[in-house]
């Protein structure tokens, strides 16, 4: 009976530290996304780099851009996505097209995450098609305001509240009805 309470407490102990992070989405319909995306474009990546330039960390993606339906100019971009798909981070790779879903932050930056319907251009064929053309090049540039993320959130996701210190609790409680003395027979029922 001790150990199972040692068992308990140290199971217990244990498990009120521990956090496990996870990437969470909303569903989008294409159309959704269509309308939500600030920057929206196809793209084959040219290097994946860790991001020092930004306070976000995670990994910087240089795109080499082909065709534009809104929000970016120029012939190349960066986009920032976290380091870890546990982190909502896309997992780009260099020399593979993309169809590329993103937004901006407060500070302009170009975020890409697996929650923003980023996709490689194989995949894309239903989006593409709900596209159309790509705009000219003088009407891509977004005119929306910051709108985080795109629907994505990674959050510490923890044990079921209180989990750790119950089994503590418990393993208390088996300790303390051990250590009492047995009633007489006189008084049990």
């Amino acid at each position: 009976m001790r150990w199972l309470a040692l068992g308990a407490l140290v199971l217990g102990v244990l498990s009120m530290e521990a956090r496990v992070h996870a990437c969470s989405c909303m569903r989008q319909s294409p159309e959704e996304a269509i309308a939500a995306a600030e920057a929206l474009f196809e793209a084959s990546v040219t290097a994946v780099s860790d991001n020092t330039k930004t306070d976000f960390r995670g990994r910087a993606v240089t795109l080499a851009v082909g065709r534009v339906w809104k929000g970016v100019e120029g012939s190349e971009v960066t986009a920032i996505t976290a380091s870890s798909s546990a982190a909502c981070g896309y997992p780009f790779q260099v020399g593979e097209s993309y169809l590329v879903y993103g937004y901006r932050s407060r500070a302009g930056d170009l975020h890409v995450s697996l929650c923003s319907h980023t996709k490689r251009i194989d995949d894309a064929k239903a989006d593409l098609k709900l596209l159309g053309k790509p705009k000219p090049a003088s009407t891509t540039k977004s005119k929306k305001a910051d709108k985080g993320e795109g629907g994505c959130s990674a959050v510490p996701a923890e044990a079921p509240a209180g989990s750790g210190l119950a089994l503590v609790l418990m393993a208390l409680a088996i300790a303390r009805v051990r250590r009492q003395p047995a009633l007489p027979r006189s008084l049990r029922r």
